[in-house]
């Protein structure tokens, strides 16, 4: 199985790929690869994953990791990673989520969160 993970630099997101991945021995949770696609604004950090980016290396070898730059709302990364990698399942974890900055510009959040996650659906269809 390859699962993509949108947005999994952040918080959120580095700590899921970092929980899927982790050694769980005979009981190891995710035996497949992770593809994480993430634009790596403010809230996205590629050091968050540094180790695991260290560990497993790049999914279309050996191992079990990639990052790849990208936009959802941008239909050629998404298209790219989900035939590039043969994605299996999909995990969106963008957003804007800071309601406090959505008052004073909105376009940025119905960008994310609206036509991001239409792009994705839309792309994934013809998977």
């Amino acid at each position: 199985m390859i699962l993509l993970c949108c947005i999994g630099s952040g918080f959120i997101g580095s700590n899921f790929i970092r929980y899927l991945l982790s050694d769980g021995g005979v009981d190891s949770r995710f035996k497949g690869r992770v593809g994480n696609l993430d634009k790596l604004t403010y809230a996205g950090n590629p050091l968050n994953l540094v180790d695991i980016e260290e560990k497993y290396g790049n999914c279309t070898g050996e191992g079990r990791y990639v990052l790849v730059y990208g936009d959802i709302c941008d239909t050629e990364p998404v298209d790219r990673i989900l035939s590039e990698y043969q994605i299996d399942r999909v995990v969106n974890l963008a957003a804007e989520n800071h309601v406090d900055r959505s008052k004073h510009g909105p376009a940025v959040f119905i960008r994310t969160n609206i036509l991001g996650t239409f792009t994705l659906l839309e792309t994934e269809v013809y998977f």
